[in-house]
């Protein structure tokens, strides 16, 4: 097997992983979320998400029947071989999930609304590369739901606006307004920079980073638990149906920004928080090193998965008992 075949069977993984195996970090999540729960209609609701994660665990079966649009964020290594001919393995990754079932058609051409039938198409998949040291690969994948872009929100203000009440302003009024469309608790991702661009970028990904991780910088660390405390205030509750968890994270990331421009933007990932990571090695040995919940003997636990699990179809029972 070629190194450009392995990457595309590595990618092609990834996809596989995360539409099917929720990522260890969210799994728990909503259990605390379900734990804490005081509101009987949010409980039940959770626990449905719960069931959710089981029945797609057991069956190999994609967690929601909108699988989104295929997001990659990629660690391109100086001396990784492959570079240009990347984006063609990528979208060959997507269009072999979307004919194998793994991902619905939701590629549609803007002038037509002619869908595409494989997930492709200009801009699509959505590929953003970041050059790092070193030679291996690193791919991060995520199923964005049609939804979870609802809240989505770009606002420039004044340079001398606080950070965390800029952040919190362009929060509320977007979770108020479209919260319920992103099927909540989601996951909150805010982005500071000096243009409109980077702001939306930075947003988006800060949703790559595990829940419950806090930024290294210590006072983007506090802002994050404050705003999270402050959305989880408003009420919406799972699916908006009020309760305690409106969100299960928030997420920011920043650059420095001009003088004169505070870009701040907002991007949510519903509570089906599908993404996986995947490694290639120079020699073509892929690993997946995103945890899952996944079939462990007679039940599913949040472990690591092999990437030949990752291809291979689930034949398990349905009534498989979640464990932690």
């Amino acid at each position: 097997m070629s190194l450009e075949d392995s990457v595309t069977r590595a990618a092609y993984a990834a996809i596989a992983s995360a539409v099917r195996f929720m990522p260890g970090d969210v799994y728990r999540a909503i259990v605390r979320a379900w734990e804490k729960e005081e509101s009987p209609i949010a409980s039940k609701v959770l626990e449905s998400m719960i069931r959710t994660m089981e029945l797609s665990c057991g069956r190999g079966l994609p967690l929601c029947q909108d699988t989104g649009t295929p997001h990659f964020l990629v660690e391109l290594g100086d001396g990784f071989p492959v570079r240009s001919k990347l984006y063609t393995l990528l979208e060959e990754a997507v269009r072999r999930a979307t004919l194998k079932g793994l991902l619905r058609p939701n590629a549609v051409d803007p002038l037509t609304s002619r869908n595409t039938g494989d997930n492709t198409g200009l801009g699509l998949p959505v590929v953003e590369v970041e050059l790092v040291e070193g030679d291996s690969l690193r791919i991060h994948f995520a199923a964005k739901g049609g939804g979870s872009e609802k809240p989505s929100a770009l606002k420039i203000y004044t340079p001398t606006t606080p950070l965390v009440e800029a952040a919190w302003s362009l929060v509320r009024e977007s979770l108020e307004k479209y919260g319920p469309l992103a099927c909540p608790p989601v996951i909150v991702g805010v982005g500071f920079a000096g243009t409109a661009a980077e702001a939306v970028r930075l947003s988006r990904k800060a949703l790559f980073r595990p829940v419950g991780e806090r930024h290294w910088d210590d006072r983007i660390a506090a802002m994050e638990e404050e705003l999270l405390a402050r959305v989880n205030r408003l009420g919406l509750g799972p699916q908006g149906l009020g309760g305690l968890a409106t969100a299960l994270d928030v997420k920011i990331e920043y650059s420095y920004r001009h003088t004169a421009v505070l870009a701040v933007a907002v991007s949510t990932m519903c509570w089906s928080a599908r993404r996986a990571t995947v490694e290639v090695l120079p020699t073509g040995e892929a690993t997946i090193v995103s945890e899952h919940l996944a079939p462990s003997n007679d039940a599913c636990a949040p472990r690591r998965i092999s990437l030949e699990e990752a291809l291979t179809p689930i034949t398990h029972p349905s009534g498989l008992v979640l464990r932690v």
